[in-house]
């Protein structure tokens, strides 16, 4: 049986995904949904062992599984696009199931709470701080000092707060993110 991975973020539900994925299901394939590639010109986009088809519609399906499309564009990590990246935030998008706990620790998802664990509150702000790391925001604050401000907040309970702010008009980046590797 062919499976073939559909995204199911925000863009490619918008330009069909979900009839594309149904039509692949129709057809007797099996289909995954994972997180979006970031091509979303496009979208949808289909994976099938690696190699990619799209922007797709249901009639195109097919064509696809006949090997017939007009709509392929070879090995999607050798596609211009993401060929040329070196991905760190991205790592995991188009590859795993964001909400598939199973998938996030296959691809190492839990190293990092892992090592923060074992190195107690203090050692972990002591390396978030010397690594650099700061915030995605627009002032990229540095995530140590937040860190040790909260820290040393009063009272033994804290709470996280993600606002999720899309600042920079247009770039969806934030909410790849959040949708594909949360």
């Amino acid at each position: 049986m062919t499976t073939v991975r559909i995204s199911d973020d925000a863009a490619a539900l918008a330009c069909g995904a979900d009839a594309v994925a149904a039509a692949f299901k129709a057809a007797g394939c099996t289909v995954e949904r994972v997180s979006s590639w970031g091509m979303h010109w496009l979208e949808p986009l289909a994976e099938i062992d690696g190699q990619g088809f799209g922007p797709l519609t249901p009639e195109d399906v097919a064509s696809v599984l006949v090997g017939t499309s007009a709509k392929a564009i070879g090995t999607i990590a050798e596609h211009p696009f993401i060929a040329r990246q070196r991905r760190f935030t991205f790592a995991r998008a188009g590859r795993t199931r964001p909400l598939s706990l199973e998938d996030y620790a296959a691809t190492g998802g839990w190293a990092g709470l892992k090592r923060a664990r074992n190195l107690g509150p203090e050692a972990t702000i002591a390396d978030v701080t010397q690594s650099g790391l700061r915030g995605r925001g627009g002032a990229g604050f540095p995530a140590g000092i937040k860190w040790t401000t909260v820290a040393k907040a009063a009272g033994p309970v804290k709470y996280i707060v993600c606002n999720a702010d899309e600042g920079d008009s247009a770039t969806f980046a934030d909410r790849m993110v959040m949708e594909g590797d949360p």
